[in-house]
């Protein structure tokens, strides 16, 4: 049965994005990184950016009003306000809901000095390629865009291969995009790589943190460089540092 909506451009429109953030110890350890991010993904939409002191007040009541249990919060910044395709203002609104951490979860390293240690530690997943549909390297393939079909189909394909625990996106090139929900690191020839922002990824908030303990050059990774890895991670701000393998 339907039911009465709130008009909210990000629901209608796609017209917004979002952050997913870890709450560790009462606090959100890369909460500046992820404003980061979400002001430079405002910028881009044009949104009318509030001042530091909101965000200052909403980290405050998201720790304080934080369940037991739910560890991960998603903060939506959406655009406020009527119109359709031409928006009648630029004012952005902002909500956000908890979630607990999955069961398969990877390793939340804020201790940069520990990231190659943990590596060695854990048990691979299985990841494989999802060629239906590619992602269109632009100015917003790097935007966590409430607009996320693509992921979705992405999601359906992965429910059903019950050999596979994770996805690898292609971009319109055929080069490695990234992976579901996290961005991916490979270690070839004694060097790490990710991919460069013009191919097309989310710019990732955890992948932008441990790169520094590894020394990433970001550039063009393809289907055989992934096959060639010696180690391949995935990286998610809310998940931490996964192991993989790459299956078939």
């Amino acid at each position: 049965m339907a039911s009465v909506n709130n008009f909210n451009r990000g629901f209608l429109y796609g017209d917004g994005f979002f952050e997913t953030m870890r709450i560790i110890n009462n606090d959100i350890p890369l909460w500046s990184l992820h404003l980061d991010r979400a002001k430079k993904a405002g910028a881009l939409l044009q949104f009318t950016w509030p001042d530091a002191s909101t965000f200052d007040s909403l980290k405050t009541e998201i720790l304080q009003n934080q369940p037991k249990g739910n560890d991960i919060v998603r903060l939506d910044f959406f655009r406020e306000g009527g119109g359709t395709y031409i928006p009648e203002s630029c004012d952005v609104g902002l909500t956000y809901r908890y979630r607990p951490v999955p069961e398969r979860s990877g390793s939340f390293v804020l201790n940069l000095e520990q990231v190659e240690q943990v590596l060695s530690s854990r048990q691979p997943i299985r990841i494989g390629i999802y060629e239906e549909i590619t992602k269109s390297a632009n100015v917003l393939s790097g935007l966590k865009s409430t607009s996320a079909l693509l992921f979705v189909k992405a999601g359906l394909y992965l429910k059903n291969q019950s050999d596979l625990d994770d996805v690898i996106l292609l971009n319109d090139k055929g080069l490695i995009c990234e992976a579901l929900s996290s961005n991916i690191l490979i270690k070839k020839a004694n060097k790490w790589c990710g991919v460069a922002e013009q191919h097309g990824p989310v710019q990732g908030v955890y992948q932008r943190y441990i790169a520094k303990a590894l020394s990433v050059e970001f550039t063009s990774i393809r289907l055989q460089d992934i096959a060639q890895a010696n180690t391949i991670i995935l990286t998610n701000a809310a998940t931490g540092i996964t192991v993989a393998e790459l299956v078939g």
